[in-house]
Parts: structure tokens; C-alpha cells; sequence
């Protein structure tokens, strides 16, 4: 899929998996069709790199953080923005959207980790644990807790209500980049620039297993749908499929010379897509 004009950032699967949204460091957000691999659309408005762009649960919508300090809320269907988040003072590295769609978590280059509303557009909290930039954000099912991790090496859990630091989860060797919670909010993959993927369990902090095989910075990292596989992407060139029980690394796809920034699982779990420096978003089938 070819449109954007400068390196891919971020993609994601719209709910029913008929759409996929790209966020790029050309400050553009482009829908696309996944059966055609057509363009349907482009989000113009963010006057920095767009770092990522999540779908609400009904598709309808899209949140994306970008490097101008702003979150910002889209129309997907009309091609419009709803509203701005404004309020980090430095580049906005991360974006979630709570699964009742109440609230966005953001992280950025200021170190800090910020709870929104989204009717009113009030910073409700402003967590601070992280010593360097934060990457990656993510929900917890409930919608109580989150984790955040960062250039720090750290994976962070937090307890939203309150207000505080549950946990920290320790093990990686240099920055932690990407985060995902399985759907049971039983488990954690991280990813970091130490070229390793890990599984941790939510409530010990302990680490259950360490992927290793990228060779390079694991920037992107995903559950399939029944968590029972995980998706990691990286400078390395490669995205790779693995067995999460086990360890072992099912299948890798290869990007010739171009660094991967991001990949995503269909929510049918049997198709993912990936992209990277070379602004071109690649569609691929999963084995069974």
C-alpha cells in the first residue's frame, strides 16, 4: 500500500478488520482498504510526525499523537477533526483509548504519562515515575489500571483511580518501547532496544519468557486475538510470528532494507501488516 511519503510510524486494524489506519512521519494519517489495499482517505492537520493512531471500538473514529504536542480526535468516515488534546510539552510518543472509550492515556518526550477525558477534554491525572521519554501506553481491560514503559528500561503499572505506581517490571537491558496487554489482562509483551520481546505476568512482575531472535531494536509488539501467538517487528528487517506458550518463533517476514517501526494482527488473527523507513505498509497472510 503506497501513499505516504516518508517513513511509517504506526498501523492499526480497524475492529472489524475491514480498514487499516497508518500514521507517518510525513504528518499524515491514511485509511485504507484491506481487501483492495486502496487509499480511502487522508488525515491532514498534525504540523509534526504523526507517532501513533489508535480506531475506537466502532471504527467511526481515531485518536493519534503527534510530535507538534497534540492528541488529537478524528472523524474517520467524514475526514475531520473532533478535537485536540493539548497539554504535554514535549513530542507526544503514545496514545490509548480505554475500552469504554472514556478516557485516552498519552506518554511523551516530557516523561510523564497523562489520563484525559474525552467528553470534556480534562486532564484528570499526570503520572510521573519515568526518568527518560515514554513510549508506549496501553490499557488494562478493566479500564482501572495501565501500563506505560519508556526510553528508562522501564515497564510501569499504574492504578489509574488512585493515582499511583502498583509495579514495575524489570528485566530489560535498555529501553522499553512497546507495550501490549493480552485481552484477559492476565499478561504483558514488551519490547525493547535490547532485541528482545518478553512476557511478563500482571500480578507477580515476573518475567515468564524472553523471545530472542530479532538482531535489532523490537519497536512494535502485539497479541493475536486468543493470545495464544504474539507479533513483534524491528530494525532488524524482519517481523516475526511466535508461539507464546513455548517461546519458539513460528515464522519471520522479511522487509529488505527497510527498518520496521510497526506491525499489527487482524482482529480474526489471520492476517498482520507491518511498515517502516520505506513508507510502504505490507500486508501478509499468518499461517494457521
Amino acid at each position: 500500500m503506497k501513499g505516504h511519503t516518508e517513513r511509517v510510524l504506526c498501523v492499526a486494524f480497524s475492529p472489524n478488520g475491514r480498514f487499516i489506519l497508518s500514521a507517518s512521519q510525513d504528518r499524515t494519517i491514511r485509511l485504507w482498504c484491506t481487501r483492495t489495499g486502496e487509499e480511502v482517505l487522508c488525515l491532514r492537520g498534525h504540523r509534526g510526525l504523526v507517532r501513533r493512531v489508535v480506531f475506537s471500538r466502532d471504527g467511526t473514529q481515531a485518536v493519534s499523537a503527534s510530535y507538534d504536542q497534540t492528541v488529537r480526535l478524528w472523524d474517520v468516515v467524514r475526514g475531520r477533526e473532533l478535537d485536540r488534546f493539548e497539554g504535554h510539552d514535549r513530542d507526544v510518543n503514545a496514545v490509548a483509548l480505554s475500552r469504554n472509550e472514556r478516557y485516552l492515556l498519552t506518554g511523551g518526550d516530557d516523561r510523564t504519562v497523562r489520563l484525559w477525558d474525552v467528553r470534556s477534554g480534562e486532564e484528570l491525572r499526570r503520572l510521573s515515575a519515568h526518568t527518560k521519554q515514554v513510549y508506549s501506553v496501553a490499557f488494562c481491560p478493566s479500564g482501572v489500571r495501565a501500563v506505560s514503559a519508556g526510553a528508562d528500561g522501564q515497564a510501569l503499572l499504574w492504578d489509574l483511580h488512585r493515582g499511583r505506581l502498583v509495579r514495575s517490571f524489570k528485566g530489560h537491558h535498555d529501553g522499553v518501547v512497546a507495550v501490549a496487554v493480552s485481552a484477559d489482562g492476565r499478561q504483558l509483551l514488551t519490547g525493547s532496544w535490547d532485541n528482545t520481546m518478553r512476557l511478563w505476568d500482571m500480578e507477580t512482575g515476573q518475567e515468564v519468557r524472553k523471545f530472542s531472535g530479532h538482531k535489532g531494536s523490537v519497536w512494535s509488539v502485539a497479541f493475536s486475538p486468543d493470545g495464544r501467538r504474539a507479533l513483534s517487528a524491528g530494525f532488524d528487517e524482519t517481523m516475526r510470528l511466535w508461539d507464546v506458550a513455548s517461546g519458539s518463533e513460528i515464522c519471520s517476514f522479511a522487509h529488505p532494507h527497510d527498518p520496521l517501526w510497526t506491525a499489527a494482527i487482524s482482529p480474526d488473527g489471520t492476517l498482520a501488516v507491518s511498515a517502516g523507513d520505506d513508507s510502504i505498509l505490507r500486508l501478509w497472510r499468518l499461517p494457521k
